[in-house]
């Protein structure tokens, strides 16, 4: 028996700031998104709640962060995920030290922690996890996400395995994937591992996930409807995750590069536009949320 196709549009940064909160919160009735996760530790999280409690219908996580926005957590209580001023280290100070092992898995165990708590208190049940900047990955962080999930009783959350990029004109699977990322061969065998081990565990996932940004090849996927079409129609059967970052125009560069920034108001564009819908459902891809899977 042929599975369906079934696939979840989340948007990440909830919470980042008030245009990518208003953003997604647009995208959610007007268009194709199904799921959110919000960032705990940025300056609009409240706002973000306050906007998605309008929305009950709008399956909202957590967007677990270690490098970005100030932490939830008191700074003396987690000293080595922190710098001296109370602040997250640099994004690639924190990648530096998660590579070599230099994290103690209780201060961010205390992080995540805080960071669900904070998205609890302000009257919002969690329906999932993933991590900024992909920082689930490195093994101190991954297993104190997993501890943090059985704790709250968190039980969905995004797949480990290797990134697609999109759009493509053939069949996506994980053989292409594998071809084109011979390099990284080791990698995805441990995002592989990473994946089976989480199922074992008991947590629900998509099986495959899938972003327009530079993940394979050369250059960046167009971000429009066109774009749209070829990666419905090339899904693979079972549940897919297309990883989204929406939002309405603003300017501020010491929090986003504007380059980035006019790619979410693409995503924006594409993600409120309802043929968005209509090219769901012509294609047989039934769009579902993280409530669902």
């Amino acid at each position: 028996m042929k599975l369906k196709k079934t696939l979840i549009i989340n948007a990440d940064d909830f919470g980042f700031n008030q245009e990518i909160s208003d953003g997604i919160v647009e995208c959610f009735p007007r268009g194709c998104l199904t799921s959110t996760t919000l960032m705990a530790p940025m300056p609009a999280a409240e706002y973000a709640v306050e906007l998605a409690k309008g929305l009950p219908d709008l399956s909202v996580g957590v967007h677990l962060s270690l490098c970005t926005g100030r932490p939830v957590a008191p700074p003396s209580q987690i000293p080595s995920i922190t710098a001296s001023d109370g602040s997250f280290l640099t994004a690639p100070e924190m990648m530096r030290r998660a590579q070599r092992g230099k994290l103690l898995a209780k201060d961010i165990e205390i992080e995540f922690s805080a960071q669900v708590e904070r998205l609890i208190d302000l009257g919002l049940s969690p329906s999932h996890l993933d991590s900024h900047h992909n920082i689930g990955v490195y093994p101190q962080p991954f297993f104190a996400l997993l501890r943090v999930a059985k704790k709250y009783n968190i039980r969905r959350m995004r797949t480990y395995r290797g990134w697609f990029r999109v759009p493509s004109d053939e069949r996506l699977g994980r053989l292409q994937l594998a071809k084109a990322n011979a390099k990284r061969a080791p990698k995805h065998l441990f995002y592989e591992a990473m994946h089976l081990y989480c199922r074992l565990n008991g947590f629900k996932m998509p099986n495959e996930k899938f972003g327009f940004h530079r993940v394979l090849g050369d250059g960046l996927a167009e971000i429009d409807l066109n774009g749209f079409e070829r990666l419905v129609k090339a899904l693979p059967s079972g549940c897919s995750e297309l990883v989204a970052h929406p939002s309405l125009p603003f300017s501020d560069p010491a929090m986003d590069r504007p380059e980035y920034t006019a790619r979410r108001v693409q995503e924006y564009t594409l993600y409120s536009d309802p043929r968005t819908l209509d090219l769901c459902r012509d294609s047989g891809v039934e769009l579902v949320s993280y409530r669902e899977v």
